[in-house]
């Protein structure tokens, strides 16, 4: 058993070692900055529209960056993750050299798909890391935002930012495992952006089927209000769109290690 964790460990950290000298980690850190850059734009090109004497500045600042990264940026970004990630194993032929390795065919595919989970908890850790950086520069530049003299209410943050991680599981296992049935990038990314389009119409017109549709289960984790901040409820969430979101989480990886051992050796 023990062995068998060592061997997972140590694919794990060669994943994340090669993951790191590529492409990817630029856009890991790029789609967290564009989310909370945008918004500050935002701040500094409409101050009088954006202060709100007598209230936390730092829950609104919040709400309508978790609210763009939520609706806007995660979906398409888990897309080109996956799909990125797994062309370059393509690209560079090192598929064949993954599989000579003497470990289970299957170890390889939970790895990396293990890598890929983890730079999405980066892109987000470091979301949140500029949402308090931005905020206090936006305070400097304006101190009538008054951010200095509030906290933000950090479990909440944590408990929403936890929730839009998990509501992203189940696209990142069925795009993951799409991408490595296939030789193009073109179709992974594809796929998954007319799912996000598709899911984005449901969400706006506040469909009945974006509950069961896992491509909008991260923008529906809060009742999102672009002025003031909503409560999350995520305990409703969790009914039925969360029992699809872990079936697609655990169906698609289970799929994938049994292809990865029965179809591949």
């Amino acid at each position: 058993m023990l062995e068998y964790l060592s061997t997972y460990k140590q694919t794990i950290l060669g994943e994340y070692y090669k993951a790191i000298k590529t492409p990817i980690v630029y856009l890991v850190f790029i789609a967290s900055f564009l989310v909370v850059l945008g918004v500050s734009i935002v701040y500094l090109i409409n101050v009088a529209g954006m202060v709100d004497l007598n209230t936390n500045p730092w829950d609104h600042f919040i709400n309508r960056t978790l609210a763009v990264n939520a609706i806007f940026m995660m979906l398409p970004f888990v897309v080109l993750l996956t799909s990125y990630s797994t062309y370059l194993e393509v690209r560079s032929n090192t598929w064949k050299y993954l599989y000579t390795l003497p470990q289970n065919r299957s170890v390889v595919y939970v790895s990396k798909l293990m890598v890929i989970i983890g730079m999405l908890m980066i892109s987000l850790l470091t979301y949140g890391a500029l949402v308090l950086v931005l905020g206090l520069f936006l305070d400097i530049a304006y101190p009538i935002f008054e951010f200095r003299y509030y906290v933000p209410d950090f479990s909440l943050f944590l408990y929403d930012v936890t929730h839009l991680f998990v509501a992203l599981l189940g696209v990142i296992s069925f795009q993951y495992w799409l991408s490595i049935r296939t030789k193009s990038i073109i179709l992974p990314i594809g796929v998954g952006l007319l799912g996000f389009m598709i899911g984005f119409v449901l969400f706006t017109a506040n469909n009945a089927y974006a509950d069961y549709f896992p491509y909008a289960f991260a923008m529906k984790i809060k009742g999102f209000s672009m002025v003031k901040n909503s409560s999350a409820d995520f305990c409703a969430w969790w009914g039925m769109s969360g029992g699809i979101n872990a079936a697609a989480c655990i169906g698609f990886t289970l799929l994938g290690v049994y292809q990865e051992r029965g179809v591949r050796g």
